[in-house]
């Protein structure tokens, strides 16, 4: 959710302050430094999000391995 409210500040800020995507064509001076900053996020995003499903997918395998662990004792008819 963090990651979420960052990058949708960066580009709420990017957009408000000039309007670039509504200038076709129009570049200057520090538009290769904020497309720079631009390729920078999405690569990271991509990763974190690559990191995130990895860790997803190895807790939920974990989880699975677990339920089929015999306790060593009989857990019929024991409530909590």
């Amino acid at each position: 959710m963090t990651t979420s409210v960052v990058f949708g500040i960066v580009s709420a800020l990017h957009i408000s302050q000039g309007g670039a995507a509504l200038r076709v064509g129009a570049r200057s001076l520090g538009d290769a430094g904020r497309q720079r900053v631009r390729r920078l996020l999405v690569a990271s995003e991509i990763a974190l999000s690559v990191v995130l499903l990895t860790g997803a997918g190895l807790l939920a395998r974990s989880f699975v391995k677990l339920a089929e662990v015999d306790p060593g004792f009989d857990t019929e008819g024991v409530h909590t």
